[in-house]
This record gives C-alpha cells, structure tokens and sequence, in this order.
C-alpha cells in the first residue's frame, strides 16, 4: 500500500533543473503524509509524519496534470539525473529552505548529522523547497553511505524511509537507478518495493530502465524483497522494458520469479513477440510458475512458425510448458510433466477473472512445443 502524498504540481526533473528562485520559497509541510504504510515499521514508538493541508486552485490542479511526465521521458531522467545535473545548493542557507540537517546530508557530513539527530527539535522531515527531498534523499541521491546508515537506524527509519518527493519518487526509487549497497541497506531496513512514482514506476521499473547493461544482480535484491515482476512502468510492464531494452538476463530472473510472458504492452505486443530463436530458450528455461495460456481466438497464425491455423497439419495446440499457442507441425512432442519442475501451483499475479487450466498430473505426459521440449531434454538427469 502505497502513502498517499498531498502534492500541488508534480514536475519533471527536467523543469526541476531550471530551479525557479520562486519555488525556493514554498513551505514543504504541504507535502509530508499522514501516516507511514510500510509493513516493517508498525512499532507505536514510531515518530509519525504530520500534515498540514493547503487549498489547490483549479489553475494548480491544471498544472499538476500538465507536468506529470511519460515513462520514456522519466526513463531518460533517470538516467541523466547526475548530480553535476542539478542545481547546485552549495552556500544555501537554513533561510532559503535548507535546514541544517539537509546541508549536512547534502554534504556528507556524518558528524554534524549525528549532533543533529541528537539534538531535541531537529526535524528530520524537513524538505528541500525545490524537489521536496528529505536528507536520505539527499545522502542516496549524493551517494554518501555513511549518511543513509545513520538516517535508517531503528528509532528514526520508520519516520523517513518511504516519504516520497514532489515527483512520488522514495529514496529507493533514487538507489535502484544507481547503487546496489544503498538498494540493499533501503530494502534490509524495511523500504516499500512496490511504491509507485508520479510516472507509475515502481524502483524495479526505474531500475530496469536506467542500468546501462545486463546486470540481473540488483533486480534480484529487489525481487527476493518482494518486488512485484508483474509491475506496470508507465502503461507497459517491467518484463517489456527489459526486452525492449535487449537485458535477456535480467528478463529471465523476471520471469523465474513470475512474470507472465502473455502480459501484452502499451503497443499491444507480448514477451513472446520480442524473443528470438536465440534469446527464447534461455527465457523459458527460467519458468517456474504455471503459465497462463495465449487465448484461441487471439492468434491466427501459429507463434513458432507463423503457418495460419485452419490449413491442413496447422491445429491450434497449447504448449502446456510457455502456454504459446502453436500448430501441429511446432508441437510434436509429449513429454513428463515431472520435468516441468514448477515451484508453484498457479501464475503469479493472476486477476479474479482469469481462468487457468488444472496443473498436470505427475504421472501424465503433456504436449510441448518443439522449443520447450529442448529445453525440457535437458533437465532428465536432474529429475531422475
């Protein structure tokens, strides 16, 4: 569940970069939320946000919906949000909204930090006026380690981990685009992996679309915290943006933690219309929930070999591995469902509506694709 941020115009952080002198001035109280939601943080000594409430205009709602960006265009923010990127707050002072507290954060200074925190009155919710960032916003963003362990240590973690900026962006939104360390000590600390930003983009997402190669290794931290394979990015799915981005690797721990593969895009495609001959093997080997079977009426031609159904020898066949639909002449084989090896009696992230076909029996033999039963082959010794 996700906090819910009273926010007057989300921005792009494109717009943010500009750093309008007039938004240096504005109160951040609007911006802090009732209450924290993330499950690990219930204790009744946790220190609880507060709200102070603010009257938007028809003029600011106008804008909040102008400045809400796409997700290609915050994939390509994530990516160019170095810090040389910003403006610099170099000299600011605790009068032009900066408290102590984010200077020290913003600058490293684990010392000055510590003395703060154990100074009666310091807020350690105080936002920077122009992104609306907390200090462990500013400690991942400025990559100061140091700084983001003393801000998660038990008796404050649960005050400031999951606040959300001006764009709904956490301070693991920031660490998933470029830190491995910082993602681990976030989601070891307790940190949601399933919030979403203003671009409905969860850190997962974020991630995917801003690593600059096949590393699968952050994406599992996220996944075996509980990160949701399924997740939207902007109007596609996380699954899509890894394959559209050519990341089999990361794809493929995708899927071995659940992604379904018949989830279509914003362009209506399916994973299976993004793999080749090469990259198809390696994806499927990595199955381990049941699939959900493509729909009969959804294709007309077989998805192995494109033959139209109908023609003699060209059937519609589901494979009972990948869930492909696919002709006669692809599915030649049958083979033990023993070797299947799913971890899971039915899809992840299945919707009410869906209706799945029964698990196999582990004495029956199934109808495979001719892809999946290579695949398959491989696994005899290790089942017998």
């Amino acid at each position: 569940m996700q906090a819910e941020i009273d926010i007057d115009a989300p921005e792009t952080f494109e717009q943010v970069r500009k750093h309008d002198p007039m938004k240096s001035s504005v109160s951040m109280d609007a911006y802090r939320p009732d209450a924290l939601t993330s499950p690990l943080c219930n204790s009744p000594t946790r220190r609880p946000y507060y709200h102070a409430t603010r009257s938007q205009t028809t003029h600011s709602l106008s804008k909040s919906a102008e400045n809400f960006s796409t997700g290609n265009a915050q994939k390509q923010q994530f990516r160019g949000h170095s810090l040389s990127q910003r403006p610099s707050l170099a000299g600011s002072r605790v009068s032009g909204g900066l408290s102590p507290l984010l200077v020290a954060a913003r600058n490293g200074d684990v010392m000055m930090l510590d003395s703060l925190l154990r100074t009666s009155g310091t807020d350690i919710l105080r936002r920077d006026p122009l992104h609306g960032q907390t200090a462990l916003h500013f400690g991942v963003l400025n990559n100061h380690i140091e700084i983001v362990r003393a801000l998660i240590r038990p008796d404050i973690v649960c005050s400031i981990l999951d606040i959300a900026d001006k764009q709904r962006n956490t301070a693991l939104h920031y660490a998933a685009a470029q830190s491995h360390v910082l993602t681990q000590m976030l989601v070891e600390a307790g940190a949601m992996v399933n919030v979403v930003n203003a671009s409905n983009q969860t850190p997962l997402g974020v991630h995917i679309s801003a690593i600059p190669q096949d590393d699968p290794s952050l994406s599992e931290i996220l996944l075996l915290y509980g990160a949701d394979p399924n997740a939207f990015f902007a109007k596609s799915r996380v699954l899509h943006i890894a394959l559209n981005r050519q990341m089999i690797q990361i794809a493929s721990r995708l899927v071995h933690h659940g992604a379904r593969m018949d989830l279509k895009d914003e362009g209506k495609r399916r994973a299976f219309d993004k793999l080749d001959e090469a990259s198809l093997p390696t994806i499927l080997e990595n199955i381990k929930y049941p699939p959900v079977w493509i729909p009969s009426k959804a294709r007309k031609s077989c998805m192995q070999c494109s033959k139209h159904f109908g023609i003699i020898g060209s059937h519609r066949h589901h494979c009972r591995f990948c869930g492909r639909l696919v002709c006669s002449s692809c599915s030649k084989h049958e083979i033990s469902s023993k070797l299947f090896l799913f971890q899971h009696n039915k899809p992840r992230g299945l919707m009410i509506s869906e209706k799945v076909p029964p698990l196999p029996t582990s004495k029956s033999k199934q109808r495979v694709c001719n892809v999946c039963f290579t695949v398959l082959q491989r696994r005899k010794p290790r089942a017998q």
